[in-house]
């Protein structure tokens, strides 16, 4: 199957993923799977004039049928 999901999440100041939920999914499978994925992830520790942060960010994850 072929796909979007649209997941908001906060990066942490370790640059860890924190509390996703989905905001869209052309199936709730694709929801599912785009927030166990991001267990995993990790991202630059975000700063704000030198010092970490914690950041809100929606980012979308296209699933496509090989």
């Amino acid at each position: 199957d072929t796909g979007q999901a649209m997941i908001e999440f906060f990066v942490d100041e370790e640059g860890r993923a924190r509390l996703p939920r989905v905001v869209s999914a052309t199936e709730p499978t694709f929801g599912y799977s785009a927030i166990q994925s991001l267990r995993d992830w990790r991202f630059t520790p975000p700063k704000r004039g030198g010092r970490p942060v914690v950041v809100r960010t929606q980012i979308p994850i296209q699933f496509t049928q090989k």
